[in-house]
């Protein structure tokens, strides 16, 4: 049933925001955000699960407040909220001057992050970089956990299902082959047909990450976009998945697909 569907989402802001309600339409109740942001004024605009009232005193983590406003809109609901980053590629480790002391900082969160995705059914990539999703990605595919990822562009946005295979899914469900820490320590050695899984994220990306954030125009951030597109693709997004778990992989159009992607193109006149 989607009310035991446990369902981890990964970014708070405007597309976390726009899938948690979608989500919560459609009956989903176990929803946990992770996000380190805090609300800031020109948050509620765009994210709905945010006021102007919490904004003002910059003081609020996304995703705690996330969490107590689904709450707020059902009581039923069981959300929590992690204040957590992500490790990044590319990315200074903040606040840490020893060598040690960041191989240990580094290797704690990706623990943590290890936890977070054994304890989930379905992982949302909704972050404001790619960076920031390359980790996730490799975990969810590692796990055989059903991983989707929406990435957005100035006049387009990209949907993508991976990590849980169709076949693997008909067969056996939602159900983890293992959990991360026995994958990753090398004490087991997957078989091949609990390997099968669909491309993920970076598979055909000739590039490493690297950091998209620093020093680049606003225009060349990978979550600025026409806001109607935001909540088009979060929907979309969440249809996936829905019209995924419904149907076993299979639909009446036929497979469901693995990527949804969609381009606007605006004709201006000058006169």
């Amino acid at each position: 049933m989607l009310s035991d569907l446990r369902v981890l989402l990964i970014g708070a802001g405007t597309l976390g925001c726009a899938v948690a309600r979608a989500l919560v339409g459609w009956g989903v109740q176990n929803i946990t955000f992770v996000d380190s942001g805090v609300v800031s004024p020109s948050n509620p605009t765009r994210q709905c699960l945010y006021s102007w009232k919490e904004a003002m005193g910059r003081n609020r983590m996304k995703a705690t407040l996330a969490a107590e406003e689904l709450k707020a809109i059902n009581p039923a609901i069981n959300s929590h909220g992690v204040v957590f980053e992500i490790p990044m590629p590319d990315h200074v480790v903040q606040g840490v001057m020893e060598k040690e002391e960041m191989e240990r900082g580094v290797e704690e969160k990706v623990s943590r992050l290890c936890d977070l995705i054994d304890t989930h059914d379905v992982v949302f990539l909704l972050t404001d970089s790619r960076e920031s999703r390359w980790l996730p990605s490799l975990l969810c595919c590692i796990a055989r956990k059903l991983c989707i990822n929406i990435a957005l562009g100035g006049d387009s946005f990209l949907i993508q299902r991976y990590g849980l295979g169709t076949e693997v899914y008909a067969k056996e469900g939602l159900k983890q082959f293992k959990s991360l820490h026995t994958l990753l320590s090398g004490e087991c050695t997957v078989e091949e047909d609990a390997m099968k899984r669909d491309s993920c994220y970076f598979c055909s990306d000739i590039l490493s990450p690297t950091d998209t954030l620093t020093d680049r125009e606003i225009d060349q951030l990978c979550t600025t976009t026409r806001i109607g597109l935001t909540y088009t693709a979060s929907g979309l997004a969440v249809e996936l998945l829905i019209n995924f778990l419904h149907s076993k992989g299979e639909s009446s159009l036929g497979v469901v697909p693995n990527q949804v992607m969609h381009e606007t193109r605006l004709k201006c006149r000058y006169e």
